[in-house]
């Protein structure tokens, strides 16, 4: 910022400052879009499903 001058450093938040009434304005359009949207039906819960594994690993010459 220190390279920036001070009358480019203004202009830059006066371009942010009316910039932002309509990036404001497109969030609200997508939000009501989304609103509008049908819901979606939400898939069934995945089948609890059993696993047992046997595993071994040794240690200082000893199989535990």
């Amino acid at each position: 910022m220190a390279n920036l001058s001070r009358p480019a450093l203004l202009a830059g938040l006066i371009l942010l400052y009316m910039a932002s009434p309509s990036l404001r304005a497109q969030e609200k359009e997508a939000k009501t879009v989304e609103k509008d949207k049908p819901a979606e039906p939400t898939p069934p819960a995945p089948k609890e499903e059993l696993s047992v594994t046997d595993h071994t690993i040794k240690i200082g010459g000893q199989t535990i």
